[in-house]
């Protein structure tokens, strides 16, 4: 998200001058990026926007609800730098109209709270020239000083609001009593939050047309759907100049069905995106009267009238805390902090605590911000709730460079895992004697062991042998060995099996003969290791290994895993068949191989893939003349479609041609 260096500055320097007559500015927009990155969140990027610097900042998903805003971010800026910004106090406005929103949370799961306001006679107009210039450095289109406003709201608290024409909206009548006790009639606006119904179709602001479904979540005006919830409005009650009346919303929505809905329309928002991530109830309130405080003051005269807030909150969210002592985060982050210096951390945090002395040990019961979302217990995504959060914001504000590196104790002999070692001997045995090792799935069709959550309904079991995967890896390679370059397929696994009792670890070997044998680990090991290569003791008790020494493993494994040459890049092997060609050609004495093979080269149009010289014979004919015979395996295969034997056999005739014309050259 990008933010601009001035409004963030503008937290530091207004609200803590307001609340406690200090002045605060922060540092340079580059040591600002610094601080951030070190502390917090990645800067992307600094950019000069006129008078202004633009920060693009990587919130992770993980602070998303409280950090993708300016105030957020000042706040978390403020905390690194050991300062504290106030956040701005909102008193009851005045109630000057009697119109009232009527909610109806027809889905309370997927909105756990929705506020609503009627602002009578605003103003529609352009916004003043400094709301302007704050969404314009942004890289937001300004379009009226309602929706203005709106989008200022957001970007300032990271809630999201929306603004409906409220002249537009159905009304609910509803009878109520006045003093006298006669019933009165009432027109108000009616929201309801509802599901979709099958093909229902919405107009959105931009004059797309969606149909939706019924897993999707909008906002009705007692019949028709008017917006989508959380992610954008609709056309039929769009802000337009002669708007004179308004609602404003600021609701909260499950996050989960705002993503799967974004995500299905192919629809993606600022509001969506704050949405998605999950964002704490708590901050419909503060959106809304901010939003209603900035009407009054850049979109209002004289008639304007406000009408009550409008509150259904249904979930609120529960009070957590989480318990943390002086020496559970001095052992974690191997620090030497005392009670003062975590009272201290804990303030700068902005959390409300209480300290615990039991004698031996200090503990702090933290009380966790609403706002805070990732340090709550499973109740949002990426969470966990335990003291080791705690124990990492403290770290963090601590400053980790101010945590000194010490090299850690190591053991003086590490314990020996005699199957570890076995299986790197079996391995080396192997690769030495030409042999390639594969992986093979470890889940199966079948087995002894049934998987509670299979990744697919074929893979419904952990494997009980490594045979069967072995087998099916041997007919595979076997079948691109051409490909390949291999006139013969040895491949082995090392692997878990799984039965009802316990987990084994098996070896299975298989050749290009089709034969394919599996064993024990022991077995293994007293089949494949030679008795040369077992570890030998000396009587001072050296270890020596002499696999590692023995001259044909050293040069089989040299071949395989030569040092890889800087013109060597990586391709992917081709999704489509390829097709096999053999060609013999009887060329001149002295002639040598790879001038046969530059006119194949030539006249195989970058299809040829791989080739082979399996055979070289000379001869001398009746009349004395002496000739070279040389015979290629060539594969042709390609990266775009599906080959012809006719595309191949005409590339073949234009190698055949070419060469019977040579003088002493002929095709065999």
């Amino acid at each position: 998200m990008k933010f601009s260096y001035t409004w963030l500055n503008h937290h530091l320097h207004s609200h803590a001058e307001k609340n406690c007559g200090k002045l605060y500015n922060l540092p340079a927009p580059e040591k600002l990026a610094e601080l951030l990155t070190f502390n917090a969140f990645q800067v992307e990027s600094v950019e000069k926007a006129g008078n202004d610097f633009v920060l693009d900042i990587e919130v992770l998903p993980n602070r998303s609800h409280d950090c993708l805003s300016h105030k957020g971010i000042a706040r978390e800026t403020a905390r690194l730098l050991g300062k504290k910004i106030y956040p701005e106090k909102f008193t009851d406005h005045k109630i000057t109209s009697k119109k009232e929103v009527r909610i109806d949370i027809r889905e309370p799961k997927l909105c756990s709270r929705y506020m609503g306001v009627v602002i009578e006679d605003v103003k529609i107009g352009l916004s003043p020239a400094w709301l302007k210039e704050r969404l314009e450095t942004l890289g937001q289109r300004s379009i009226n000083n309602i929706v203005d406003i709106t989008n200022f709201v957001m970007l300032e608290t990271g809630q999201p609001l929306h603004a409906f024409d409220m002249d537009k909206l159905a009304r609910q009548n509803f009878s109520e009593k006045n003093l006298g006790g006669r019933e009165k009639k009432n027109d108000n606006p009616h929201i309801v939050v509802r599901n979709a119904r099958d093909a229902e179709k919405l107009t959105l602001l931009d004059g797309k047309e969606i149909t939706l479904n019924s897993q999707m979540l909008v906002i009705a005006d007692g019949d028709k759907a008017i917006a989508m919830a959380g992610i954008k409005g609709g056309r039929t009650a769009e802000i337009s100049d002669i708007t004179k009346n308004i609602v404003i919303e600021s609701a909260n929505f499950d996050y989960a069905q705002i993503r799967k809905t974004s995500r299905t329309l192919g629809i993606r928002t600022d509001s969506s995106s704050r949405f998605e991530q999950g964002i704490s109830p708590v901050l419909a309130e503060e959106g809304i009267r901010l939003a209603i405080k900035m009407i009054l003051k850049i979109a209002s005269d004289k008639n304007t009238a406000v009408g009550k807030i409008s509150d259904s909150y249904l979930r609120k969210p529960l009070t957590h805390k989480i318990k943390v002592s002086t020496e559970d985060t001095n052992k974690l982050l191997g620090t030497k902090l005392k009670d003062n210096d975590i009272e201290k951390l804990l303030k700068q945090l902005d959390f409300i605590y209480e300290k615990l002395d039991t004698g031996k040990n200090s503990y702090f019961m933290v009380t966790i911000p609403l706002e805070r979302l990732d340090l709550m217990p499973g109740r949002e995504p990426l969470v966990s709730g335990i003291k080791e959060d705690i124990i990492e914001e403290i770290g963090r504000v601590y400053g980790y460079k101010n945590i000194k590196a010490v090299m850690p104790k190591a053991q003086k002999k590490s314990p020996n895992n005699e199957q570890f070692d076995k299986a790197n001997k079996v391995r080396e045995s192997l690769v030495g004697e030409g042999f390639s090792e594969v992986m093979t799935y470890a889940f199966t069709d079948k087995g002894e062991v049934e998987i509670e959550n299979p990744i697919a309904g074929d893979k419904r079991f952990l494997r009980n042998n490594l045979k069967d995967g072995i087998s099916e890896a041997l007919v595979s390679n076997m079948r691109n060995a051409p490909l390949l370059g291999f006139s013969e397929i040895k491949i082995f696994e090392i692997g878990t099996v799984f039965k009802k009792d316990a987990e084994k670890a098996m070896v299975a070997v298989g050749s290009g003969k089709g034969t394919v044998r599996e064993y024990t680990l022991d077995e293994a090991y007293a089949e494949f290791v030679k008795p040369e290569s077992a570890n030998i003791k000396t009587e001072k008790k050296k270890i020596i290994n002499p696999v590692r020494s023995r001259p044909r493993i050293a040069s089989a494994t040299g071949t395989l895993g030569r040092p890889a040459s800087n013109g060597v890049k990586y391709k992917p092997i081709s999704q489509y068949p390829f097709l096999l060609r053999d060609i013999a050609v009887f060329t001149p004495e002295g002639t040598t191989s790879d001038s046969v093979l530059k006119i194949i080269e030539k006249w195989s149009e970058n299809l040829l893939v791989q080739h082979k010289l399996f055979d070289v014979f000379h001869k001398t004919f009746p009349n004395g003349t002496k000739r070279t015979s040389y015979a290629f395996n060539l594969v042709f295969q390609s990266y775009e479609k599906t080959l012809s034997d006719d595309e191949i056999n005409k590339v073949m005739d234009n190698i055949t041609n070419e060469i019977n014309v040579k003088s002493g050259w002929q095709v065999r």
